[in-house]
């Protein structure tokens, strides 16, 4: 691990059958699907080769002895060949090859289809997951990395692991009726089977675990490519105004050069493969060869028949090498439902069944709260140095209260552990004499509103960015939006009104009209304590001026904590919390405080 960043996981070892289980299992009524699916892979394949043999028989017609010393169930479809006519036994043959593709078409379409309903399953599930996870796992895991997951990884899931399947079953079908035919037309050529099954099967134990393995070893070597692609694009105005395009360029030319010595080595693998396979198919090939030509001179086989055999022992090496394939690449494919199961796995936060907040029924009965840090501790994770340090104050209810401090002093970091996104070493926090730990985390979540720095937006329309749960009626939207000072601008400027639809990341909205938004979701909520962090540290003075007037209005009898980067913020607060270095050093009234803040040398003396 380097930093807080913790470094991508990558498994080692055969996947085995109980994981390949655990994916069928993903899948509805797989119980008697599975059966019907391979009635018809079988069945498409028995067509395919069905019209080669069908040729073959339509050439020899009955001619010798070929219809009454033939095997029992060609005889039958030599006859109705050789009564045809030309153009009779041309349509036959047509609308068999007609009816034979649509059948692969329709199997085809069916055995996928069912197998990405699996994959589009365990998506839903990550999702929910994702959901429910510790705060701190997006700060230990790269946006690239779990970006990955959506696009490449379910894509595989998605796409190629069922066609792979898909080929599998059909090429094990394909070979199953090669030999079964060979064995009924020239028994003695099945001697050569056990010789080339054993080195294929060899082949196949020294291919497959290498292949899988540089298979993860790529997707390891991808995900940074990723992240630093993402973090490029994003973060690109910056980069130039810094000068470190090429500096950023070096090191993603660098992160690609890295992943194309694993696609390489798999590419090279793949030729080693395919020379080895080459042989022992030709091999086969070879002896069933001779057999026929042996059978062929002593008159016991037709030339028809004979080519037909030739042609499928030829055809072997085709199928031979697009099964060994198709098994490798889902070895490494399937790394993708691996990396998949880790999401869908992941540990959550605590409340895996517990709905999120949709009544005032689970919040405070009071107007405003008492909250109270009793000796509090805590630290970002298990492992990392603690960022609180026990924390012990009391803030009356309906109190409006200033936390200043110097750059990372804990102020946000107070407010994480609110929302308990931090490992609680000891200590409590108590809501009117109750400890947060006592109630579900949604119920706890829930007694706070919160104002962020940085004001987020959802893709989606503005009612959606203020009321995501639907608990609200329009007025109730409206009255908010009035009372930020938004109502005009959304009447006026924004086609929809509240059907108005945001951009991503609220795009198409000014910075201060996105703060204004996170105010209005705040006022919404309607919970005992509020939390401002640097709320208006986006917005000009004026405007500045009239929210802090706004606030006094909107959130009276509101326990409100505020974040404040002016001091003339919290000027008018009830009380004001300083904090250093994740510990509470001092704690007073506005006019106790503020002056020792603002004396340089005080503040020295009241932060060290």
């Amino acid at each position: 691990m380097s930093g807080f960043v913790a470094e991508e996981k990558r498994s080692t070892g055969a996947l085995g059958v109980g994981f390949y289980s655990r994916y069928l299992r993903s899948m509805r009524s797989m119980a008697w699907m599975g059966p019907l699916l391979l009635l018809l892979i079988i069945s498409e394949n028995f067509f395919a080769n069905g019209f080669r043999w069908l040729v073959s028989l339509w050439v020899e017609g009955c001619s010798g002895n070929l219809c009454l010393e033939g095997k029992p169930f060609e005889i039958p479809v030599r006859r109705y060949l050789a009564e045809l006519s030309p153009q009779r036994s041309l349509s036959v043959l047509v609308w068999f090859v007609l009816f034979a593709v649509f059948f692969r078409a329709f199997t085809w379409t069916f055995v996928t289809g069912f197998l990405a309903r699996g994959g589009r399953s365990l998506h839903d599930e990550v999702v929910e997951n994702l959901s429910h996870v510790p705060v701190t796992f997006y700060d230990e895991n790269p946006t690239g990395r779990i970006v990955r997951r959506f696009s490449g990884d379910y894509a595989n899931l998605l796409v190629e692991i069922p066609n792979y399947i898909n080929d599998i079953f059909g090429c094990i079908a394909e070979i199953i009726w090669i030999f079964v035919l060979v064995a009924l037309q020239a028994p003695l050529a099945c001697l050569a089977c056990l010789p080339c099954a054993l080195v294929y099967l060899r082949i196949q134990a020294n291919f497959r675990p290498a292949s899988r393995e540089v298979q993860r070893l790529g997707k390891v070597l991808e995900t940074p490519v990723w992240s630093v692609f993402t973090e490029s694009v994003a973060g690109m105005q910056t980069i130039r105004a810094y000068g470190k395009a090429d500096e950023f360029h070096k090191r993603l030319g660098e992160l690609q050069q890295r992943y194309a010595y694993a696609y390489l080595t798999q590419n090279r693998m793949t030729r080693w493969l395919n020379v080895r396979l080459k042989m022992t198919s030709e091999m086969f090939g070879l002896i069933v060869t001779l057999f026929v030509i042996s059978a062929l001179a002593r008159g016991t086989l037709g030339a028809g028949v004979a080519g037909f055999l030739m042609s499928l022992s030829i055809g072997l090496d085709g199928t031979m090498q697009w099964l060994t394939r198709s098994f490798s690449m889902i070895d490494s494919t399937m790394v993708s439902l691996e990396r998949i199961l880790e999401y869908r796995n992941l540990p959550r936060e605590g409340f895996a069944s517990d709905s999120l907040l949709t009544s005032s029924s689970h919040r405070e009965t009071t107007r405003g709260a008492e909250l109270s840090f009793v000796n509090l501790s805590a630290r970002y994770r298990e492992g990392l140095p603690r960022v609180l340090h026990n924390v012990t104050t009391t803030i009356p209810a309906g109190a409006r209260v200033g936390i200043i401090g110097r750059t990372g002093a804990g102020k946000s970091t107070l407010f994480q552990a609110l929302y308990q996104m931090l490992d609680m070493e000891s200590g409590e926090v108590l809501i009117n004499g109750r400890s947060l730990a006592e109630r579900t985390l949604a119920a706890a979540r829930g007694c706070f509103a919160i104002v962020p720095q940085e004001p987020h937006l959802f893709a989606g329309t503005l009612r959606h960015n203020l009321d995501r749960l639907g608990l609200h009626e329009e007025v109730r939207l409206w009255e908010v939006l009035k009372a930020v000072r938004l109502a005009d601008y959304v009447r006026t400027a924004c086609p929809g009104g509240l059907d108005f639809n945001i951009l991503e990341r609220g795009g198409n909205l000014s910075v201060g009209q996105r703060q204004l938004v996170c105010f209005a979701r705040a006022l919404l909520m309607d919970t005992p304590i509020v939390l401002m962090d640097e709320p208006t540290a986006s917005v000009d003075l004026e405007t500045d001026a009239a929210i802090q007037t706004a606030v006094k209005e909107l959130f009276q009898g509101r326990t409100l904590l505020v974040i404040a980067h002016r001091l003339e913020t919290v000027q008018d607060c009830d009380l004001v919390l300083v904090m250093n270095q994740g510990r509470l050093v001092a704690q007073g009234r506005p006019e106790d405080i503020l002056p020792k803040w603002m004396d340089g040398s005080d503040s020295n003396a009241l932060l060290a």
